[in-house]
């Protein structure tokens, strides 16, 4: 999902690179190596492994705004499972799709 018409490539980066720097809530600065560029039918599409009713693990939320035009936030929505469970899903399912869709923000941005 792609929000192009919001913000110029050269301030997206530079909101990005103010991210990174901002603590938020107390915690640690944050690093990124670049963003990962993902379907979100490819994060909805998740399933819990071997669950006979094969439960959506996530969903995507479009959380983009104007000065933020290609954002989304990804949820759990089994209520019913452990934490513990979820975040072992978080690991096993999404953090790979994550990785392997990992690009700079320039090559991201490219064609913007």
């Amino acid at each position: 999902m792609w929000r192009r018409d919001y913000l110029p490539r050269a301030n997206l980066k530079e909101k990005i690179a103010a991210k990174i720097r901002t603590r938020e809530g107390g915690a640690k600065p944050r690093g990124s190596l670049g963003v990962s560029c993902v379907q979100a039918a490819e994060i909805r599409a998740l399933r819990v492994p071997d669950d006979p009713d094969q439960r959506q693990v996530f969903v995507v939320i479009d959380t983009a705004l104007p000065g933020e035009r290609a954002h989304a936030s990804v949820y759990a929505v089994l209520s019913d499972m452990r934490e513990s469970k979820l975040r072992q899903l978080r690991t096993e399912l999404l953090l790979p799709l994550l990785e392997n869709n990992r690009m700079t923000v320039d090559r991201a941005y490219a064609d913007a």
